[in-house]
């Protein structure tokens, strides 16, 4: 994507690109979770992950939001007509 694009994204979305990919990503998430189902997690602790969990959530649904609509483009683009 143009770096002008992506810069304009991040201003929109306040977010930027994840260095990680999808599966280090929820490899990442599944960390999370289960650290914050440990007992001994205090509140605060335990506040903190879930935060941090649902931004990496939220960051694994933009990404794969993103493939589904590409996907869709490609379809589109290259689907043979039907008669």
């Amino acid at each position: 994507m143009d770096e002008k694009l992506e810069r304009e994204k991040e201003r929109k979305t306040g977010r930027r690109k994840s260095k990680r990919s999808v599966e280090e990503s929820m490899e990442l998430l599944e960390q999370l979770l289960a650290e914050l189902e440990a007992s001994e997690t205090s509140l605060e602790d335990a506040f903190s992950l879930y935060e941090k969990g649902m931004k990496l959530a939220g960051e694994i649904n933009e990404r794969l939001q993103f493939v589904e609509e590409q996907m869709e483009v490609l379809e589109d683009r290259y689907a043979e007509p039907s008669l």
